[in-house]
């Protein structure tokens, strides 16, 4: 009796441990959340509390769960088997991401970081965030940081949108070494890393779209200089949509960039957004006779398109009809309000977050790119 009890004992742990290795298989716990408490596992599975120990603690052996000190038990994945004690060595106490900030903050950037910040507290990770005046290097370039990063003691980094020069080689380097790293609008396609970024194109697409179907017109373009490709998609977009509604041969004259590149770090300083747009805006009335059906860059260079039609005494919705990009607050703030396309900023970070985290147990080992969907929020403007 006394050597057969054992057996038994472990019997129900071992068939215990293969249910629950099936069911986080199945969806029942997804991978990143936490397990339930012991004492709702009892009741759940109607066995004793030391079998469910037991059950557990074989999946923590195989990697499929990791055990978090004072938090409970996470659940990794099948994926992660057979690698349990190298994750819990990376995570430690708990998994910490950052996200590199190397550019001046806005709006569009705060409800990114917003989004990032909500993931790791619904999932018991910290968080920091890595910026010029945090970061301590002669160059001051932030992005000196990321050379550095077992210094920094994250387990991975989410790149934030960023001005100037791609950063290429320290990109490559990170990749080269397996850190995790994930973009947010990645910002050149000649690496390859997971990225997360809005439908750019077809949001664009969409903008000209409704101007060009519902005033029967060429439509103007109003942006920026730049190889940036958050930026390039979405001039591409507009690109498809003049060629679609016949207006091919007027997408060179209904052109508009700013001279000055949208990688240059000074544009990402002003403390006029509206600047650029408003410069660009004021070419455009300039040179061609109204009405005007225009689509913008983002909203900020839409706002810019409002103060130099005031100047000249056109009315927005009347004389002019414009559609901007991100649906920023400024968007709904101006008069008339602005039409625009929307992105869901908040969502943004939050998926970053996301797939940070598979990065770093393991789970996601090819750079995906998750393109959200946009949406226009149709105002008086257009």
């Amino acid at each position: 009796m006394n050597t057969a009890q054992p057996r038994t004992y472990m019997s129900k742990a071992v068939r215990l441990s293969e249910q629950i290795r099936q069911e986080i298989q199945d969806g029942k716990y997804p991978i990143g959340s936490l397990m339930p408490t012991e004492m709702k596992l009892v009741k759940s599975y109607v066995v004793s509390r030391v079998t469910i120990r037991r059950a557990l603690s074989m999946l923590i052996d195989e990697g499929i769960l990791l055990k978090m000190p004072h938090r409970g038990v996470m659940v990794q994945g099948l994926h992660a088997a057979g690698r349990g004690e190298r994750v819990a060595s990376t995570l430690g106490n708990q998994m910490a991401i950052a996200a590199l900030l190397s550019s001046q903050p806005d709006e569009g950037l705060a409800r990114i970081q917003e989004g990032i910040e909500s993931f790791a507290r619904d999932n018991g990770m910290s968080f920091q965030l890595l910026s010029s005046d945090s970061i301590s290097d002669d160059s001051g370039d932030v992005f000196a940081a990321l050379e550095h990063v077992e210094e920094l003691g994250i387990d991975g980094v989410i790149i934030l949108p960023y001005p100037g020069d791609p950063q290429l080689d320290t990109l490559r380097k990170l990749q080269e070494e397996k850190f995790p790293v994930v973009c947010v609008e990645k910002r050149t396609r000649d690496i390859q890393l997971p990225a997360v970024e809005p439908d750019n194109k077809t949001g664009m697409y969409r903008a000209a779209q409704l101007l060009t179907s519902k005033y029967r017109r060429p439509v103007f373009y109003i942006g920026m200089n730049s190889d940036h490709k958050n930026d390039t998609d979405r001039y591409d977009g507009y690109i498809r949509a003049m060629n679609d509604f016949g207006y091919e041969k007027d997408i060179q004259s209904h052109t508009y960039l700013h001279e000055m590149s949208s990688s240059d770090p000074a544009y990402w300083k002003t403390e006029r957004p509206w600047q650029q747009g408003f410069e660009v805006a004021q070419r455009l009335f300039n040179e061609q006779n109204g009405p005007y059906s225009i689509v913008c860059l983002n909203d900020y260079m839409a706002w810019g398109v409002y103060r130099a039609a005031e100047e000249r005494g056109l009315e927005i919705g009347d004389d002019v009809q414009i559609i901007g990009f991100d649906d920023l607050e400024i968007s709904s703030l101006l008069s008339p309000p602005l039409t625009t396309v929307r992105q869901n900023l908040e969502e943004k970070g939050y998926q970053a977050a996301r797939i940070l985290r598979q990065c770093i147990v393991g789970d996601l080992r090819v750079p995906i790119q998750i393109t959200l969907p946009v949406e226009i929020v149709e105002r008086a403007s257009a």
